[in-house]
């Protein structure tokens, strides 16, 4: 998986049919049994996310 296809662009439309980025979010890592992810926001902010618990 490259870069690109791991990095997502939240928007929202508003009332002047533009659209506004929320977030830009990029998928760091991501552990094989796909539990545990790591994400970076466009300011350097780092998440970990226990996948199994969002269920």
């Amino acid at each position: 998986m490259t870069t690109d296809e791991r990095t997502f662009v939240y928007e929202e439309e508003t009332t002047e049919e533009a659209t506004v980025p929320l977030a830009r979010i990029t998928l760091l890592y991501e552990s094989r049994d796909g539990r545990f992810c790591l994400f970076e926001d466009a300011d350097g902010h780092l998440a970990a996310v226990d996948a199994s618990k969002l269920v």
